[in-house]
């Protein structure tokens, strides 16, 4: 694990920036490490994108994304409805590892690191990945998954209507 770990998120906090102007695309990116049965996931949006989503979602116009357990908790409900992962058919619940804010040109953009755990070494997977898609008619997710020890790569683009994959390892 401490390789998936390292991997995925030793990336420095940034500090408090101000709002930027709307951007005019929408997108995530994850990206998915896998060895024997762990799989540690790190996962960017963009701050407003995400924040709104979660307000929407919660119907909490006061809503703020913070680096604290009240926002981890209601951004893991979030996106426990619109991502899933399974292998060889059973659910695999995320755990958060840690989460924060990057400024990304003029973009503020929200991480996280989430670690799954699955009984058995991990030898498929099942992904659904329709995060923001009720928000914006545009967005598109990114999705690589990395397998080790082979250095298996696989990359996936999620569209509105075509939000699933499959892979075997």
């Amino acid at each position: 694990m401490p390789i998936l770990f390292a991997l995925l998120c030793l990336v420095p906090l940034a500090g408090t920036v101000s709002e930027p102007p709307p951007h005019d695309f929408h997108v995530t990116y994850g990206r998915l490490a896998v060895e024997g049965a762990t799989a540690m996931l790190r996962i960017r949006f963009f701050h407003n994108d995400l924040e709104g989503a979660l307000r929407a979602f919660h119907r909490r116009r006061d809503l703020r994304l913070g680096a604290d357990p009240r926002s981890d908790s209601l951004f893991l409900a979030y996106f426990h409805d619109k991502f899933a992962l399974e292998s060889d058919g059973a659910a695999l619940r995320a755990e958060i590892v840690t989460s924060g804010e990057e400024q990304e040109g003029k973009e503020r953009v929200w991480w996280y690191v989430l670690q799954y755990e699955a009984p058995a070494p991990l030898r498929s997977l099942k992904v659904r990945d329709a995060l923001l898609f009720e928000v914006f008619s545009d967005q598109k997710n990114i999705f690589r998954v990395l397998h080790l020890p082979d250095e298996q790569r696989e990359t996936f683009y999620f569209v509105e209507g075509s939000a699933e994959a499959e892979l075997t390892f």
